[in-house]
């Protein structure tokens, strides 16, 4: 993905919106803001992330997942 598409996605008053929501589970808190931005962008439109990205998600969404078992 480019910067630009990035940007626009991540700078939308929606996206800001649900960034500065707080949320006070575990689960969540354990997310990283890394995490938390590709988590963003997928939902926004999955179209968006690459390949590696994909797969980062779900590794780093693995290792949450362990950290609160």
């Amino acid at each position: 993905m480019n910067n630009e598409n990035m940007e626009i996605v991540l700078n939308t008053a929606q996206t800001k919106s649900a960034l500065s929501a707080r949320v006070s589970t575990l689960a969540l808190s354990s997310i990283t803001s890394e995490t938390q931005g590709l988590l963003l962008r997928m939902f926004s439109d999955p179209y968006l992330l690459e390949k590696d990205e994909k797969a980062s998600l779900v590794a780093q969404l693995r290792e949450c997942g362990r950290d609160i078992s």
